[in-house]
C-alpha cells in the first residue's frame, strides 16, 4: 500500500518547473501586451476593438474616405507596428500605373463578358479600357492569357464603344479582325499578351479579365514618421529607389501627394561658373556629384537630395587633384604614396623622392603607419624618412619634426654598427630598426603633397548623371 503512494521525484520536479514556467510566461505576456489602438491621421480600427492584445494579435484599419484597409500587429515589447497612412491610390487588390493614374485588378477568374462587368462594379469599377498605346502595353505586360476590356458594339454593329458610353478614340485590332464570326455574332473585345485585339462573343466566351478606376486622391498630405527626412538625409535615392516605402511612409519629404505649384524647390548651382544658369531639383527628387576628370573626391556627399525644407541633403563635395597614376592617394591629408622596389642607400631613395618634390614617407601616427604598411604589403623592408643624424638618439622627420610616435622592433633602435646607424628602415612586420645611412640598402616609399603635381585646384563638385526623376509620380 506504501508503494501506492509514493510520487516519482522526477514528476514533482516537472511539475514544479512548469507552474514556474507558466507564471513567467502569464507575467511575460501581461508586461508586452499592447494597449488599444489609437486611431490613424486618415482611418480608424474596425471590427471588435480590445483595450489590449497579445503579442501577434492584429487589428484592421479602414481608411475614412475609401474602402483601402491596413492591417497592424502586436510586436514583441508591447509596441503596434509602423503603418504609415491607411489610404492609398489603390484599393488593396489594384496596381496603380503612375503614368495613366489608373489603378488595375486582374483577378484570377473565368467569366462571361456581362458577369465581368458586373464584378468590376462590385469594386467600383469598370472593365479595362486601353486609351492609347502605353496603356494598351501596360495591360498586356501583365497577362498570359487572353482576356476581356471594356470595349464593345452591342448597341450597333461595326461601332465600337467603350462601356462607359464614348466612342473608342484607340484601337489595335488583329489582323482581319475585328470579324464577328460565329453563331451570334462577336461583339465584346478581348487583348492578348501579345498586346492585339480580337472581337469575341459576348455571353458565350468565358475568359479572364481586368478591372479599372482611377487612383483616389489622397486627402492628406502628410509624412508617418517625423524620422522621414533624417531617412532621406541618409539615403537621397529613397523616394525613387524604395518608392512603395515612400509613398506609404513619407509622401510629403518626398512630395507625393502635393501639387507641382506646393513642392519645395533646391537650386543647384553650376559648377565653375558664377551667376550661371541653376539645375532645380523638385522636392523628393535628387543629383547624382562627382569630381572632375583628374580630382579624387575628399569628403562630402555623391547623391543629394531635395528636402521638404527645400535644401539639399548631405555635404558638398570637397575635390582635390588625384594621385598620378601608380600612385595612392590618402585622403586625409592629402598626400601621394608610391612604393619604389628598387634598392638604394638612404642618400640616394631620398634624393629621387626630392626630385618629384616629395620626401621619404613620414610615419607620424598609427593611422597613416596602418596606411604605409598595408602599401608595402610582403616587401621586406623599406626607408622612411625618420634620422638623428643631427643629434644621437633624437629622431626627426625629413621636415625637422621630432618623432612623437614610434613603433621600434624589440631591441631597437641600438646604433649598433662602428659606423653608427642614423637612419630608420620599416621591417617586413613593420617595426621599425635603425640602419647604417650609406651602407645599408633598402626598397623605399616615397610621400609627395597632391599639391606638388601640377597646377591644384578646388572643384567642389559637377553634374554626372543628372536628376533622378519621378516620372509618373505625380500623375
Amino acid at each position: 500500500m506504501t508503494e501506492n503512494f509514493l510520487v516519482p521525484r522526477r514528476n514533482w520536479t516537472v511539475t514544479v518547473l512548469s507552474v514556474v514556467v507558466a507564471v513567467f510566461y502569464v507575467a511575460q505576456g501581461d508586461e508586452l501586451r499592447c494597449k488599444r489602438p489609437s486611431p490613424a491621421p486618415d482611418g480608424k480600427p474596425i471590427g471588435e476593438i480590445k483595450e489590449s492584445y497579445a503579442v501577434n494579435e492584429r487589428v484592421k484599419y479602414k481608411c475614412d474616405y475609401s474602402d483601402n484597409t491596413r492591417i497592424r500587429y502586436c510586436t514583441p515589447g508591447g509596441k503596434w507596428s509602423p503603418m504609415g497612412t491607411v489610404c492609398t491610390d489603390c484599393p488593396d487588390s489594384f496596381t496603380l500605373n503612375k503614368n495613366s493614374g489608373k489603378c488595375y485588378h486582374f483577378p484570377k477568374l473565368k467569366k462571361t463578358f456581362v458577369d465581368a462587368e458586373k464584378y468590376c462594379a462590385t469594386e467600383k469599377s469598370v472593365l479595362a479600357i486601353p486609351e492609347n498605346e502605353a496603356e494598351n502595353a501596360y495591360i498586356a505586360s501583365f497577362i498570359r492569357y487572353n482576356i476581356f476590356i471594356g470595349v464593345t458594339d452591342r448597341e450597333r454593329e461595326g461601332r465600337w464603344k467603350k462601356i462607359t458610353g464614348q466612342p473608342v478614340s484607340y484601337t489595335k485590332w488583329h489582323r482581319g479582325e475585328p470579324n464577328n464570326a460565329g453563331r451570334g455574332g462577336e461583339d465584346c473585345v478581348e487583348i492578348g499578351g501579345n498586346g492585339v485585339w480580337n472581337d469575341r462573343h459576348c455571353a458565350r466566351d468565358k475568359l479572364y479579365f481586368v478591372c479599372q478606376q482611377p487612383k483616389v486622391k489622397l486627402r492628406h498630405c502628410l509624412d508617418f514618421w517625423d524620422k522621414c527626412e533624417e531617412l532621406f538625409d541618409a539615403n537621397p535615392t529613397l523616394c525613387t529607389k524604395d518608392v512603395g516605402f515612400a509613398e506609404q511612409n513619407c509622401r510629403f519629404t518626398c512630395g507625393y501627394c502635393l501639387p507641382p505649384d506646393q513642392r519645395a524647390k533646391c537650386g543647384v548651382a553650376t559648377p565653375g561658373a558664377e551667376g550661371g544658369d541653376a539645375k532645380i531639383l523638385t522636392q523628393g527628387e535628387s543629383m547624382e556629384f562627382s569630381c572632375g576628370e583628374g580630382m579624387v573626391a575628399l569628403s562630402g556627399d555623391q547623391v543629394r537630395g531635395c528636402t521638404a525644407s527645400g535644401h539639399l541633403s548631405g555635404a558638398p563635395l570637397e575635390c582635390t587633384k588625384d594621385c598620378p597614376q601608380d600612385w595612392v592617394i590618402r585622403m586625409d591629408n592629402k598626400h601621394c604614396y608610391k612604393l619604389y622596389e628598387v634598392r638604394r642607400n638612404y642618400s640616394a631613395a631620398a634624393a629621387d623622392c626630392a626630385s618629384m618634390s616629395g620626401t621619404l614617407t613620414t610615419v607620424k601616427d598609427k593611422e597613416e603607419q596602418e596606411f604605409v604598411n598595408s602599401l608595402k604589403g610582403s616587401v621586406d623592408t623599406i626607408w622612411v624618412g625618420l634620422t638623428d643624424s643631427i643629434t644621437e638618439g633624437t629622431f626627426r622627420w625629413t621636415d625637422g619634426t621630432r618623432a612623437s610616435y614610434t613603433n621600434w622592433a624589440a631591441g631597437e633602435p641600438n646604433d649598433l654598427t662602428s659606423a653608427g646607424e642614423h637612419c630608420v628602415q620599416m621591417l617586413e612586420n613593420g617595426k621599425w630598426a635603425d640602419k647604417n645611412c650609406v651602407s645599408d640598402i633598402s626598397k623605399y616609399m616615397c610621400k609627395v603633397d597632391v599639391e606638388e603635381f601640377g597646377d591644384y585646384n578646388w572643384f567642389w563638385s559637377a553634374l554626372r548623371g543628372g536628376v533622378s526623376t519621378l516620372e509618373g509620380i505625380f500623375g
